[in-house]
């Protein structure tokens, strides 16, 4: 097996692209880094990861919009990266220039005060309509149960999209606010 050692890559006209300090750490050119995300991006950006701050109630039979209204997750794991999430209105608003295929994921602890409770539908609505929707049965006898959805959706500069749940039972029941389990996450995705 060969190596090949070197502290600088550079272009035929001699600009330096990567350099490396000789301990691992590589620092790429800005006309690089700007070469790059403009062909496709090396982050995945806009991003998020929102959460509730306290249970919310789901009547029966009826699509409520959860209402995700704070970053502060478990050991602060949540971020709003370029403010795309909106904690007043509860949706991500694709930021301008920012269009393409974006990812999102959402988990929801419901917390059953009646046993009876058959299934919960999250419906996933862009621009004010709905995009998918997803039932997911229960464990009759729990009294909680995760349901989660993840998506991919094409969105334009200012589409939005929110999060809205709907549960059968015989009473309203709780979205619970546990983080460790209740929260709503979507990047772009990369060259997509």
């Amino acid at each position: 097996m060969s190596n090949i050692l070197v502290n600088t890559i550079k272009d035929t006209g001699n600009n330096t692209l990567l350099s490396s300090d000789g301990s691992g750490s590589v620092t790429a050119s800005s006309s690089l880094a700007s070469s790059v995300q403009s062909v496709g991006g090396i982050q995945n950006t806009p991003a998020f990861k929102v959460y509730l701050t306290s249970a919310q109630s789901i009547p029966q039979s009826s699509f409520t919009k959860v209402q995700f209204n704070t970053t502060s997750g478990n050991n602060n794991t949540g971020w709003n990266v370029e403010s795309g999430f909106d904690t007043t209105n509860y949706r991500f608003t694709c930021p301008s220039g920012k269009s393409g295929k974006y990812y999102f994921s959402v988990s929801l602890l419901i917390e059953y005060a009646n046993v009876l409770t058959e299934y919960g539908i999250i419906r996933w609505y862009k621009n004010g309509s709905e995009y998918a929707n997803f039932r997911q049965g229960m464990n009759s006898g729990g009294l909680e149960y995760s349901f989660t959805s993840d998506i991919i959706i094409d969105l334009s500069d200012s589409d939005y999209v929110e999060v809205y749940i709907s549960q059968e039972s015989s009473a309203s029941e709780n979205i619970d606010a546990n983080s460790r389990y209740t929260w709503f996450e979507g990047y772009k995705l990369i060259g997509a």
